[in-house]
């Protein structure tokens, strides 16, 4: 057959004429250049009469044609789907061996008498690369299916034979190696199946073969020939032959093997190579069997049908217990099986028995509630059904001699197919329906009603499942609506009298939404939790392992459902995070792992120029020769590495391979578990003697230049000694808050917290707690009076519950008599008179470990201040000074007149009893009028469960014409309150102040003679300043 040289419409007139001369269409006769009608008298094969045109033919209906994509717009056929009837005989046939569709897809033809020579066509399609389905019907002169069969056929997927009467014999090896997954044979008398055990069909998924048992046989079924077969459905026909099956493979799960002629002694018994593996099983005929025979075996078994038996009681002691559906139908059971139906049971048909008596109550006793009972064509069975068979899902009794039936069925009798029945509802019925309490409780919104009558709630609104038909029934509400709801349920759909009931539900479990959490301080892991709804009679626990590691809770949020809580020191690696309470738990497995981080540093020694480093946090377990761990410095100057010296979960000494630059830069730890980072700040070299005497004037002739620092004569201060305290009489007033106020005449002066903030490594606020609210209590001991500050802000806030630890106090102390006090290692010594202002907080509700807290304070500075000396000299003194080579704040000063405000800050903190770098920052300043402005002051102090700052404060009574000759001054001056600011320690304020430090820093000697009355008076500064 010469075909290239052809155009496409020219091919596919070819192709199908072909096709149709074989299959019905007028008789063709081909030669190598073209084809052409014959008169339409000619013999048709299968009596179509369908013109030989390519519209004709592809409008038939019995061809699909078309353009596939990849035919280079070739018209091929796509899909045949014959099925002639009639058929004349009308002479010989044309030699044609082979048919070829290269785009066929299915194949489906129904001979109806053809006489197509001797095996019939099925041969003569071999060349068919596309093609999925191959179905032959009704072809009588088909003997046998050729060995190669599958050749040619490389996608073919479906394959069905059915009613070819001459097809006796059935070998497998007809399908060896093909991508055949489902093989249908029915209707036909195939009595020998061969080549099980030799051909492979690695994509054969179903098969369903009917056979006559007429040859004794064993067929086996391996695993290795049919890896992934999982269904098999043998059906016996007709025989006296017993035919063994055998299944060897585990992926076989559904299998039916039955005799369906009612008088055949022959059988098909399958023997269970794994029966575990079963799910369905269908066994039936007079003589039928199976191995094993013990059901607890078939441990995945789902479903059991056996029909077409003779015995008169079911022969098996229990069932499999997974059983979900069992029919046992048209056989010659004569009584019910004395085992009670399984809880799950869904289908027990035990139709077209000849059972007798009753139904047994027993049968019932695990109360099914999705039991689908079947017992129609039982005609000897009789009697009245108690009220148990309200209990189950549906009632099928028809053509039997049962009485009477449980009233629950005539309640709800028109509205659903639960019975079916050749009885009639009793004359004048009432249905009546009884709650047992109209008060119920739910658990995520389901709540379960109980009663008799209630139906299966079948159609109604918001009905979830039946526990037990007609008596307990499970509903939803909608839990956000309320956690205590009044709702009205009609059991029938439209609703009518006397099938609404009306219930009170109190809901008593919880939904979760959300959950987070980490750590948030040094051994503290914070967790959040969202809900959707909550009861608060049933409230949630939360924790690890369902109470193993309780969970302190911190925050209840009752406006967006969270609840706040913490850990301390909670075991490391995954561990379940458990929510739950009496009536719900939830759990979910976290990983909990310790942040690698620096908390605080300490420089040995502390002044210039240190050469190593303390580091304290948490950096794991870790070699110091590991290459993999090392500390890195960064200044202005370059990187360079801190040497190990001691090392372990905690601390970190080591030594710099070389002198960093001096000011701010960074120090960082990198081991196997992370790394942390901290902000350095080293120290500048102390100016020498000559230089501070050459920037003081020699101290201006009242002190003395030591370590580069001038320590004044009594009674002179300032940096360069040239100011003098004139000490007139001073009052100590108390404010309402601690905040510092001076007053003279009409200028007041004030130094307050505003807040405590907590902020992010990028500096973003992430929660701030106003100071404004305090509780005071006033003590005295010896010489020493005090005020006693408690925060109360906290305890008003919206989420109050956060800061349920905190503490924030602030003492304020007056002597006449001087003391000594010890920051850091340092010593203070106050002078009499002295005031000291200090300010504690502590168990600040940490976030992140990674943040920090950042105090906010508030001040008024002059816009310009100049001080004039006696020579008429003007001096400008800057009201905010920065350390040397550094961008933290060391002096704050404002001069008003003759008296100056002086404020002095240190660079370091102490964090948990140990020095670290603090930076104080200018964050804002707001113009107030020409001569004044606010300035918003920031100390920042590191994560810590402890922290102490030691900036101090004094009101300094300045006579700047104490070296004038001929003058003074006799003004009268007042001071309320200086302050000095703490996190868990003390800072000071001092008017008279003797500054010692033991480390080499530098000394102010500060004296005032005179006497200091007590005078206490509350009074705010705070609206003042900031309207």
């Amino acid at each position: 057959m010469m075909m290239m040289d052809r155009s496409p419409h020219h091919r596919f007139i070819f192709i199908v004429g072909i096709i149709l001369f074989i299959f019905s269409i007028n008789t063709i006769s081909i030669t190598e250049a073209q084809q052409q009608q014959l008169p339409i008298d000619q013999r048709r094969y299968y009596g179509s009469t369908i013109p030989q045109d390519v519209a004709s033919i592809c409008s038939s209906g019995q061809f699909t044609c078309g353009s596939p994509f990849g035919s280079g717009g070739s018209y091929h056929v796509l899909a045949i789907n014959m099925s002639p009837v009639g058929y004349t005989n009308v002479g010989a046939l044309p030699s044609i061996s082979t048919f070829s569709f290269p785009e066929l897809v299915t194949l489906s033809i129904s001979s109806s008498g053809s006489t197509w020579g001797d095996g019939g066509t099925i041969p003569m399609f071999q060349d068919l690369p596309k093609l999925t389905s191959f179905t032959m019907q009704t072809d009588s002169i088909i003997t046998n299916i050729p060995l190669n069969f599958s050749v040619g056929k490389p996608l073919l997927s479906s394959v069905v034979f059915s009613g070819l009467p001459s097809l006796t014999t059935l070998n497998f090896e007809s399908f060896s190696n093909s991508a055949i997954r489902d093989i249908l044979i029915s209707s036909s008398k195939i009595q020998t199946i061969l080549g099980t055990d030799t051909a492979i069909l690695p994509k054969l998924f179903s098969m369903q073969i009917m056979l006559e048992c007429n040859v004794a046989q064993t067929i086996t079924l391996n695993a290795l020939n049919f890896p992934i077969l999982q269904d098999v459905i043998m059906i016996g026909t007709k025989g006296s032959q017993a035919i063994k099956l055998i299944l060897n493979s585990p992926q076989l799960q559904y299998v039916t093997s039955l005799m369906v002629d009612s008088v055949a002694t022959g059988s098909i018994n399958p023997t269970f190579i794994y029966p575990q593996r079963i799910v369905s099983l269908g066994l039936g005929g007079i003589n039928y069997a199976f191995e094993p025979t013990d059901l607890s075996i078939y441990t995945s078994m789902k479903s059991l049908i056996i029909s077409n038996t003779m015995e008169p009681q079911y022969p098996y002691s229990f069932y499999p217990p997974l059983l979900e559906n069992i029919r046992y139908s048209y056989s010659k059971l004569q009584s019910f099986p004395s085992i009670p139906l399984p809880n799950r049971i869904v289908t027990a048909d035990f139709k077209g028995n000849l059972i007798a008596g009753t139904i047994p109550v027993s049968m019932l006793s695990n109360k099914p509630p999705q039991l689908n009972l079947d017992v129609s064509y039982n005609q000897n069975l009789g009697g009245v059904l108690p009220e148990e068979f309200c209990g189950i899902a549906s009632l099928t009794i028809i053509n039997t001699s049962i009485s009477a039936i449980p009233s629950c069925y005539w309640c709800f009798a028109s509205n659903s197919a639960r019975l079916i029945t050749n009885l009639l509802p009793p004359a004048n019925f009432q249905c009546n329906v009884t709650l047992d309490s109209t008060n119920v409780y739910s658990t995520q919104g389901l709540f379960t009603i109980t009663g008799n009558n209630l139906g299966w709630g079948e159609n109604v609104k918001n009905f979830v499942r039946a526990i037990e038909p007609n008596k307990q029934l499970i509903f939803k509400m909608q839990v956000n609506l309320g956690p205590q709801q009044n709702l009205t349920i009609n059991l029938v759909e439209p609703p009518k009298p006397g099938y609404s009931i009306k219930v009170t539900v109190s809901e008593k479990s919880f939904l979760l939404t959300s959950f987070g959490g980490g750590e948030s301080e040094l051994g503290v892991y914070k967790f959040q939790v969202a809900f959707e709804y909550w009861a608060l009679d049933y409230f949630p626990t939360v924790d690890l392992n369902f109470g193993q590691v309780p969970c302190t809770l911190t925050n209840i949020n009752y406006n967006t459902k969270t609840i706040t809580c913490f850990i301390n020191d909670p075991p490391l690696g995954i561990q379940n995070l458990t929510i739950y309470n009496q009536y719900t738990n939830y759990s979910m497995p976290i990983s909990i792992v310790k942040n690698i981080f620096i908390s605080s540093y300490l420089l040995e020694p502390p002044t210039y120029p240190p050469t190593h480093a303390h580091l304290y946090g948490y950096f794991g377990n870790f070699s110091m020769t590991d290459p993999k761990s090392y500390v890195i410095v960064t200044t202005s100057a370059g990187m360079m590495f801190c040497n190990f010296t001691i090392a372990n979960q905690t601390y970190v000494k080591c030594k710099f391979e070389r002198q960093p630059a001096s000011g701010r830069g960074s120090i960082a730890i990198m081991v196997p578990l992370g790394s942390g980072s901290f902000d350095l700040y080293y120290p500048f070299p102390p100016p020498t003697n000559a230089e501070c005497q050459l920037k003081t004037n020699n101290c201006t002739g009242h002190g003395e230049c030591v370590n580069g620092q001038c320590v004044c004569d009594t009674g002179y201060l300032d940096f360069d000694c040239k100011l003098k305290s004139e000490g007139p009489g001073v009052d100590f007033v108390v404010d309402k808050d601690p905040s510092a106020t001076f007053k003279f005449l009409d200028y007041s002066f004030s130094f307050t917290m505003m807040s405590i903030q907590e902020v992010d490594v990028n500096d973003n606020v992430i929660k701030e707690l106003p100071t404004n609210n305090w509780t005071t209590i006033q003590r005295k001991k010896d010489d020493v009076v005090s005020v006693d500050y408690h925060l109360t802000s906290h305890q008003y806030s919206k989420n109050a519950t956060d800061y349920f630890q905190l503490n924030v106090t602030s003492t304020i102390e007056f002597s006449n008599n001087s003391r000594t006090i010890q920051f850091g290692g340092d010593d203070y010594k106050l002078a009499n008179g002295s005031i000291k202002i200090s300010v504690n907080v502590t168990k600040w509700p940490f976030d992140s470990v990674f943040s920090s807290l950042r105090l906010v304070f508030i001040t008024t500075i002059n816009n310009e201040q100049i001080l004039v000396g006696c020579d008429d000299s003007k001096t400008e003194i800057e009201s905010i000074e920065n350390f040397v080579g550094g961008d933290s704040i060391q002096y704050l000063r404002v001069v008003k007149n003759t008296t100056q405000f002086f404020g002095r800050f240190l660079d370091y903190s102490v964090t948990d009893g140990r020095k670290t770098y603090s930076k104080t920052q200018v964050m804002n300043v707001t113009k107030k009028d020409a001569e004044e402005s606010y300035v918003m002051i920031g100390v920042n102090l590191p994560n810590c469960k402890e922290c102490l700052m030691d900036p101090d404060f004094s009101a300094l009574l300045i006579n700047p014409t104490s070296n004038c000759p001929g003058q003074k001054t006799n003004d009268s001056w007042k001071m309320i309150v200086g302050i000095v600011i703490g996190v868990v320690g003390a800072i000071t304020l001092s008017i008279i102040l003797i500054y010692i430090i033991k480390k080499n820093r530098f000394y102010f000697i500060i004296k005032r003679v005179g006497t200091m009355k007590e005078t206490f008076k509350l009074k705010t500064m705070r609206d003042k300043s900031m309207s």
